[in-house]
Order: C-alpha cells, then structure tokens, then sequence
C-alpha cells in the first residue's frame, strides 16, 4: 500500500487498540477511540485526549455533520458529546 496520498494520520498514546475512528469533514481532524477508554484527537499528532473514566472502552465515534461535535458510544452503554474546540 502506498501512503504518498495520505492526508493525516495520528499515532495514539497508550492504547491497546483502535475500536473506531472518525475524520471531522471541516477540519480533516481525526478522532481515534480506543479499548481503553480513550478518544485522541488531531492531525499527525494528538492535541486532545477525551477520556471517559468509568469506560471499559469506547466502541464509537463519530463528528456531527458540521464537525462542531463529538459524540461517542462506550462499552458501558453511555454516550456522550462534546463539543468541538
């Protein structure tokens, strides 16, 4: 696979693995949650860290339409969103 057309990537700290992602389609920022809980957000490297401390994972994650907003779904059955900074 060739990467001469990637146009981010983000490497997410401490994470066991990646359970979903999502790309905000207005600032091209990714959103990476991971089965320990964590969201990483930013564009080649992470500039936010949501976390969810009572999560036994975060399954999902997806940006509104707008990109104003985050909303993900954990393993515990919550969801939550927040908003875009």
């Amino acid at each position: 696979m060739s990467t001469s057309g990637i146009v981010a990537s983000l490497t997410t700290p401490n994470s066991s693995s990646i359970e979903s992602v999502a790309v905000n389609p207005s600032t091209q920022v990714i959103a990476a949650a991971d089965a320990n809980g964590q969201i990483s957000m930013g564009v080649h490297k992470v500039t936010n860290v949501l976390t969810d401390p009572a999560s036994h994972g975060v399954l999902s994650v997806a940006f509104s339409p707008d990109g104003n907003y985050l909303a993900a779904a954990d393993a515990n059955g919550h969801i939550y969103l927040w908003q875009v900074p």
